[in-house]
């Protein structure tokens, strides 16, 4: 084919691929791509490895050039087995190569010679990803789409070197049910407030999904689905102006621009942290208050004699079990010693500045029998409410 008719037919596989305008859609939606036969017939895409820190410090101008320097070398490395050719650079990182089998070589030997070459030249590690043989346009384009695949596929999962489109068929496209268990236990927790071991948890669903060898893209898809439910959970009936994750688009934009499962992985973990974090604060606020509503409940309340640990837990809205241990943690005593504490300390005051005797303030403060309370009283201040009352020692107390 003369070079004006493969710049024709380049032409045309090119903005079929990659023409975004209204012009060129309908163009495809109307072409029968089959009846095109070309004299390429497989893609290859070239993907330069760590792009963003090749490029640290680069002006854009650098970076242009590095692009070319690199489209150049493919061409002239390329052109030593190979004869037609369409070479178009897809992204800043990623290449794309349509070719006829080499001469001389098999496929996948042109691929290796072409990566060990290019590292050779440039100084930099690249990752390829081959696609099928296809006789026509239609099949070109499929061919581009499973060397795109085969590429990030391959770089993701950490090899660097080549890969074909038949190396991914061990692939899943679904989500084990028991992968979904684990993440069902993980909400639950958030739910009942049990934030021990959630980190743990979570790195656990992250690597049963990793070893299942989902595809890349479910894979995403599966952490965005799982963080918009823990999000969801966290932030349930609230609004809160302060939480991290109002903006949800800038964990998700995280997720989806990890290109290695060691990225997705610390970018995933660094955003479940945060997570945590902010349920341990969230929590610790909340038992603040809780404990401050307690306390407030047991102020109002304490002269009434019935007034129980059950009464309270109630008055705050926590499980008895719950509020019980709540109590115990954060004032360092249980509750039956604390309500006596206040009584006692009421008591007092009435003791030195009514003229209330001992029965009556027994039953101001809470007590229903004088000699419980004045048991009581004694063990706590070490004398009677007689003796209290009588020397007029004052409102100090253990």
């Amino acid at each position: 084919m003369s070079d004006q008719g493969l710049n024709r037919e380049i032409s045309l596989i090119y903005d079929l691929l990659f023409g975004y305008t209204d012009k060129m859609k309908n163009l495809r939606g109307e072409l029968n791509l089959e009846e095109f036969t070309l004299p390429v017939q497989i893609a290859l895409v070239i993907k330069i490895n760590n792009y963003a820190a090749v490029v640290a410090g680069r002006s854009e101008f650098q970076k242009e050039e590095l692009k070319q320097q690199i489209n150049t070398n493919i061409k002239r490395l390329a052109g030593k087995y190979l004869g037609d050719i369409l070479l178009a650079p897809v992204d800043q990182d990623l290449f794309l190569l349509f070719f006829s089998p080499p001469r001389r070589l098999t496929t996948r030997k042109f691929a290796e010679f072409l990566k060990e070459q290019l590292e050779q030249e440039m100084g930099h590690n690249f990752s390829l990803g081959l696609g099928r043989r296809y006789d026509n346009l239609q099949g070109l384009i499929f061919s581009y789409k499973e060397a795109l695949n085969a590429c990030k596929t391959g770089y993701f999962m950490g090899n660097k070197g080549i890969v074909h489109i038949d190396d991914l068929v061990l692939f899943k496209k679904d989500i084990p049910i028991f992968i979904t268990e684990r993440e069902e236990d993980l909400l639950e927790k958030i739910r009942n407030g049990d934030y021990y071991q959630l980190e743990s948890l979570f790195k656990e669903i992250f690597d049963l999904i990793s070893e299942e060898w989902i595809e890349p893209e479910v894979f995403k898809a599966k952490l965005t689905e799982l963080f918009y439910k823990i999000i969801k959970e966290t932030c349930k009936d609230e609004i809160d102006y302060r939480n991290p994750f109002n903006d949800f688009s800038s964990y998700l934009e995280k997720i989806i621009e990890a290109d290695t499962k060691k990225d997705l992985s610390a970018a995933a973990l660094d955003i479940f942290i945060q997570i945590v974090a902010y349920l341990n604060n969230k929590q610790m606020l909340n038992k603040k208050q809780e404990i401050k509503q307690a306390l407030k409940s047991i102020e109002e309340n304490y002269h009434n004699n019935q007034l129980t640990l059950s009464d309270v837990s109630a008055d705050v809205g926590l499980s008895l079990y719950y509020f019980s241990h709540l109590f115990k943690r954060e004032m360092g005593e249980s509750f039956i010693t604390y309500l006596n504490k206040v009584r006692i300390n009421k008591a007092k005051e009435l003791l030195l500045s009514t003229s209330l005797n001992i029965a009556e303030t027994c039953y101001q403060v809470g007590y229903n029998d004088p000699n419980y309370f004045t048991r009581v009283f004694k063990e706590y201040e070490g004398v009677t409410p007689s003796e209290f009352k009588r020397k007029g020692i004052g409102s100090s107390s253990r």
